[in-house]
């Protein structure tokens, strides 16, 4: 009898033993599902914000190098009042600042050079003017002299002369 009990015992455990066998498996399968759509979802979540992140950065190193080019380019062909946006500190950003002051000083240079070519010019045009201002009165200087240097030359017209010879040089 007591052998008949225990057999029956053991059947009961057995299959109470097969059930919690059996959810165990159903549960460790549930699980293994859950973690791999939680591993999947994280990949596909991470995977995303690297890929904005790099979209970000290459639109911004993109953006950046084109409005340099743009306006180097624009520089290049005289307008100096071009700038470049400086957004950032980092290396493109020091850039932008460094070519900025460059364009400035560039400017700045024209601006003095065009001066001095002005100054030049005023300079040249004035001792032009002087130079005939100059050399009128002293060809009628020299001209006169030559007059005075003949020995036949009448006494008032030899003062007439001298006079205005004075009142050229006068002048």
């Amino acid at each position: 009898l007591m052998l008949a009990e225990a057999e029956n015992m053991n059947a009961g455990f057995t299959k109470l033993h097969d059930a919690f066998a059996n959810r165990i498996a159903r549960g460790s399968k549930f699980l293994q599902m859950t973690l791999t759509l939680l591993l999947g979802l994280s990949v596909l979540i991470f995977g995303t914000i690297a890929v904005s992140i790099i979209y970000s950065v290459t639109h911004y190193f993109n953006h950046t190098i084109e409005e340099i080019k743009d306006v180097a380019t624009k520089v290049g062909q005289g307008d100096f009042s071009q700038r470049i946006q400086v957004r950032s500190k980092d290396g493109l950003g020091q850039m932008a600042d460094r070519l900025n002051h460059m364009i400035s000083d560039m400017q700045i240079g024209i601006q003095k050079r065009e001066q001095a070519e002005s100054a030049n010019q005023v300079k040249s045009l004035f001792l032009a003017n002087m130079s005939h201002e100059v050399r009128t009165p002293l060809g009628v200087i020299l001209g006169l002299i030559e007059f005075l240097k003949e020995p036949e030359l009448a006494h008032p017209k030899r003062q007439k002369y001298i006079e205005v010879i004075e009142k050229t040089g006068h002048n």
